[in-house]
């Protein structure tokens, strides 16, 4: 499993496109899933400005790209209780960005079928957020109508990325595409 901090959907018959577009970005690698690659670049916000740039230089590249989310903080699991350990811990480090607003957890699961549910997975930590930030004297809620942030959790086999997306990040790069 590479050391990925993006992950990108693609579409059908794609991939040399693709692989073209990402590698100015960083080194990319086929995963084991279906149209999906993974990047790891030094330079996240110049891979998301590059990406802008060209998705407005070229229309076609929304029927090519997915979707693209870099990752703030990635890390290896092994078991559905480790996922669930060390996605608390980097949720504690969250609570202060979504403290007192709207907001909401994504998460795109890929492996672990049938042992990390995806759905059980976003209460589990949308609950957490709500308590962490209950704790802070200013709680969040959880909204799916315009939310302030969005927490995402993105997860290819074994390893897993999360980032938080301000309403205005995820206007101005229209791939993220969290819901």
């Amino acid at each position: 499993m590479s050391d990925w901090n993006v992950v990108v959907t693609i579409a059908e018959g794609r991939y040399r496109q693709a692989l073209d577009l990402l590698a100015r970005h960083g080194q990319v690698w086929r995963s084991d899933f279906y149209n999906v690659l993974t990047l790891k670049t030094d330079d996240v916000t110049g891979f998301l400005e590059g990406l802008r740039q060209a998705w407005q230089d070229d229309p076609h590249l929304a029927g090519l790209i997915g979707k693209a989310i870099p990752a703030s903080q990635a890390f290896t699991f092994q078991s559905p209780e480790e996922f669930q350990t060390k996605a608390r811990e980097i949720m504690a480090g969250l609570a202060p960005q979504v403290a007192g607003r709207g907001f909401h957890v994504r998460m795109h699961r890929r492996g672990f079928k049938g042992r990390l549910s995806t759905m059980e997975v976003e209460q589990l930590l949308d609950g957490l957020l709500m308590e962490l930030t209950e704790q802070m004297g200013r709680p969040a809620r959880v909204t799916f109508s315009d939310p302030q942030v969005v927490v995402a959790v993105e997860t290819v086999g074994t390893r897993a990325g999360v980032s938080a997306w301000e309403k205005e990040e995820r206007r101005k790069y229209p791939f993220l595409r969290l819901d």
